[in-house]
């Protein structure tokens, strides 16, 4: 895995997203002008959510989203709220699969806290 900080124009998905990746390479490339203004919490479960795609072979943002609450539950004060917050701030709400990404990272924190 490489991670890249840069601002990349020629990468039409970093336009608005904080970091995106190649799985194929592991290579991730961090987007400065958004990523710079997360939470340190925030950019932990960006490069997380990244890692889910490459360590899972995936391009499922829901499967990379679980990868990265699954690692950030409980490891500090508020994490599921955190994580859930986070989707909800980063997302557009009248995509309907942003909504499908909130919600399902929603029902997956209220599963982890009745077990935990």
């Amino acid at each position: 895995m490489q991670i890249t900080y840069e601002y990349d124009p020629y990468h039409p998905q970093l336009q608005d997203c904080p970091a995106g990746t190649n799985r194929y390479t592991g290579l991730i490339v961090i987007n400065p002008n958004l990523y710079d203004k997360l939470t340190p919490f925030q950019q932990k479960f960006t490069i997380l959510h990244e890692l889910g795609h490459i360590n899972l072979q995936t391009d499922d943002e829901t499967l990379a989203d679980a990868y990265a609450f699954d690692r950030l539950a409980g490891t500090e004060f508020r994490s599921l709220k955190q994580c859930v917050e986070f989707l909800d701030e980063l997302l557009d709400p009248n995509y309907s699969e942003n909504q499908k990404r909130i919600e399902t990272l929603y029902k997956r924190a209220e599963e982890w806290d009745k077990k935990h």
